[in-house]
């Protein structure tokens, strides 16, 4: 017969199985931080664990992944901030490598409200100043849902995305939305290359393709081979191209990371020219998965952590 601490016992071996299948670590996590303050040393902790199945070390990182949260808390990631807002950022690209490699401004909005839809071209981007990958894409816009449209907007301006994902590079940018020039053609795939910055130096570049129907991600080193991993999502079958401004993106990238520890660099490369998307300090907010795992280890190594450590 099971007494009733067996039975506890095992109803909370099942509950916590269940959860671990059923909602993801993040949803997870945050659900729990609107009703428990949580601090950002206790929240990294705790999603790390759930996310990856380790403890988090951060007396010793040695993993990417963990050298990313520990940048997080301890790398005073609020310097960047005028890299990672959307909008401010035009002024730094503009100093460190020239006019010629921005896309177009077309506005910035405080409110969803202003944005002049019918003033607008046939085809544009809405992208949030405060967050990475709240992007609206508008390839024709007589199709376009213009009130919802606006909706997607305001929520994204009255949503603090450093809560969402614990990063705090994006807590002091103020909201806002800008519109920038549609790239490429709706019906030609337009390749991202992203450019892996570890203390200054490109290590790593990936490419995504297919983001808006079947997302692969593939990496490639700076002599372009192809490297053995997924990060996120499934690799590509079929080889990318070599870009053929492929030096000078790198070159571009590492004027633009400096002396910062981890940055990864976006651009585009389209009718010969190499166009900045943006810097993102801490891709997938560091709990992107490693295929396989011991890749997350490896590439840790590239990173030079500044010193001292907590």
């Amino acid at each position: 017969m099971i007494d009733s601490s067996q039975l506890i016992r095992k109803s909370s071996n099942f509950t916590k199985r269940w959860i671990k299948k059923v909602i993801a670590p993040t949803v997870l996590v945050a659900e729990l931080s609107k009703v428990i303050p949580i601090s950002d040393r206790l929240y990294v902790k705790w999603r790390y664990l759930l996310t990856f199945g380790r403890p988090l070390d951060l007396a010793h990182p040695l993993a990417f992944t963990a050298k990313l949260q520990w940048l997080k808390l301890y790398g005073r990631p609020k310097q960047y901030a005028p890299l990672a807002d959307k909008c401010a950022v035009y002024d730094y690209v503009r100093a460190r490598i020239g006019e010629t490699h921005l896309n177009r401004l077309l506005g910035v909005y405080q409110n969803a409200s202003e944005i002049p839809w019918d003033n607008l071209p046939e085809k544009f981007v809405l992208k949030a100043t405060h967050a990475s990958g709240w992007n609206l894409i508008v390839p024709d816009k007589a199709r376009l849902d213009r009130q919802k449209a606006m909706e997607t907007c305001q929520r994204w301006l009255k949503t603090s995305y450093s809560a969402r994902s614990r990063e705090p590079v994006y807590q002091d940018i103020p909201p806002r939305i800008i519109c920038v020039e549609y790239l490429g053609d709706p019906d030609t795939e337009l390749f991202d290359y992203k450019l892996y910055c570890f203390n200054g130096r490109v290590r790593l570049i990936h490419v995504d393709t297919q983001r808006f129907t079947r997302h692969q991600r593939t990496f490639y080193s700076t002599d372009w081979e192809r490297l053995p991993f997924g990060y996120t999502y499934p690799t590509k079958n079929e080889d990318v191209e070599r870009p053929a401004g492929l030096k000078e993106m790198i070159s571009l990238a590492e004027q633009l990371a400096g002396a910062i520890p981890f940055v990864r660099v976006d651009f585009f490369h389209i009718r010969n020219q190499i166009i900045f998307g943006e810097m993102t300090f801490f891709p997938d907010a560091g709990f992107g998965a490693f295929t396989p795992p011991e890749w997350d280890t490896l590439i840790g190594s590239y990173l030079e952590l500044p010193s001292p450590l907590p």
